[in-house]
């Protein structure tokens, strides 16, 4: 695993693979089997449930996703047993939904893997403020939940990875709002997405992905800046407990 130092480098190719379109993202075939650049949403899915082969690649960037679109992709990976390579950003749904249920993932150099909202965070509102979350919002934390909750035992990873993740982004759940358009609530957090240090995944059972690179430790302020994200740079599970 390489790490690379260059500041102005790693800031760079983080920000110009961030995206902040809410479109369907690009779905092409490729020798080894599909590649997505985007936003995956259900009619990214329908694609690849079309496109992908068993035991083929599924190489992604994307900085975001439909909750709606969730179960089905981890239910995907399962089927057709596909690895997954990142490229760029991987950020909130293509870490927590293509990366870690996969049987296998590469991390490319230049590309960062930023986790943010898990299930857990959406069950846990749900108890303490179910006025907020309506029967739509609440079916659908069931079924993200069940999937992604299968994916990990899949893999052996301790599922208390994810109340790490939620913890670390600090949510402030006594501030949540009610439901916009969209009908979810609006839960502030104290940061945006969460890095976990390769170390911090294994200490959870994650050993499915293979890290070519890691963002270095003085490239991480330039990274927030450069891409106006804040981040928990969590490289200690005591980070996040």
């Amino acid at each position: 695993m390489r790490r690379i130092t260059s500041v102005t480098l790693a800031a760079m190719i983080a920000a110009s693979c961030a995206s902040a379109q809410n479109t369907d993202g690009a779905v092409v075939e490729t020798p080894a089997g599909v590649s997505v650049n985007g936003f995956v949403g259900d009619g990214t899915v329908t694609l690849l449930e079309e496109k992908l082969r068993p035991g083929g690649e599924l190489k992604i960037h994307s900085t975001g996703g439909s909750t709606a679109a969730a179960p089905r992709v981890v239910s995907l990976l399962e089927r057709t047993d596909a690895t997954v390579e990142t490229v760029g950003s991987c950020f909130s749904f293509c870490a927590l939904y293509a990366v870690l249920p996969a049987r296998s993932a590469r991390v490319t150099e230049g590309s960062t893997l930023l986790f943010h909202s898990t299930p857990a965070l959406w069950e846990k509102l749900r108890r303490h403020r179910p006025q907020l979350i309506s029967e739509g919002v609440s079916a659908l934390i069931d079924e993200t939940s069940r999937a992604l909750g299968e994916g990990l035992r899949r893999r052996g990873i301790d599922p208390a990875i994810l109340e790490c993740i939620d913890n670390a982004t600090e949510p402030r759940i006594d501030e949540t709002r009610r439901p916009l358009t969209d009908g979810r609530p609006r839960i502030p957090f104290g940061k945006e997405f969460v890095w976990l240090s390769p170390a911090v995944l294994e200490h959870f059972g994650v050993r499915n992905i293979q890290f070519e690179w890691t963002l270095a430790v003085d490239a991480r302020d330039s990274f927030e800046r450069m891409n106006n994200l804040t981040v928990a740079w969590i490289d200690d599970p005591a980070q996040c407990a």
